[in-house]
């Protein structure tokens, strides 16, 4: 199955199993929680940004009907949240990504969604600042890790700016240090989304309708 979870807070396994196994024939994804990589976690977490990324192109390969990726996360791993980005922007299908609360690295991914589909909810909560790391070692190897940071920070000021916001590269560098954040329409405002998502964009019709069938 595509959608695989231990049992967890009470409810049955098969329940958990076939919800995520619907939402995943309907071209729904999920990224939940810290963003890690794939040494750090289980290789079917269908919540890990590896195991989004696989699914993205093969997905892409099946159809170039819209998929739907919403972020949930406080961010965490830079890198694998790249190779993320990166599976989006390399996937034939659009991807409509949906902003619940997206900070850090996970406003990164919110951003690139296909241009004019990236939603958020009213009550959102999006977050940017600078990436953070524990360095330890002699100068010199510091002095590598601390290249690295830099080389990170660029490519995610550029990663910003590619993906329409308005904003020069000082005031964002600006935003970062000081961490900002947004609520659903500040996060539009600024060019990492481009919508309050509606009942009409989750169902192309009005849920009254489904309701009737």
């Amino acid at each position: 199955m595509m959608y695989q979870r231990i049992r967890k807070g009470g409810v049955p396994e098969q329940v958990l199993e076939g919800l995520y196994e619907r939402l995943g024939s309907a071209r729904v994804l999920f990224l939940y929680g810290t963003i890690t990589g794939m040494k750090d976690g289980p290789r079917m977490d269908p919540f890990a940004p590896h195991y989004i990324a696989d699914s993205l192109l093969a997905m892409g390969h099946e159809s170039s009907d819209p998929i739907w990726l919403t972020v949930d996360t406080p961010g965490g791993d830079v890198n694998s949240g790249m190779v993320l980005y990166d599976a989006m922007q390399l996937c034939p299908a659009p991807i409509y990504t949906l902003g619940r609360n997206s900070m850090s690295m996970g406003a990164i991914i919110l951003a690139g969604g296909e241009p004019g589909h990236r939603y958020v909810y009213p009550h959102a909560r999006t977050m940017l600042h600078q990436p953070e790391a524990a360095m330890q070692g002699d100068v010199s190897k510091m002095q590598i890790m601390y290249d690295e940071m830099d080389r990170i920070y660029d490519t995610l000021i550029a990663t910003i700016i590619n993906n329409g916001c308005g904003r020069s590269e000082l005031e964002i560098k600006e935003d970062l240090r000081h961490e900002r954040w947004m609520n659903g329409q500040e996060t539009i405002d600024y060019g990492l989304a481009d919508n309050l998502i509606t009942q009409k964009d989750l169902y192309n019709r009005p849920v009254s309708e489904l309701e009737a069938k």
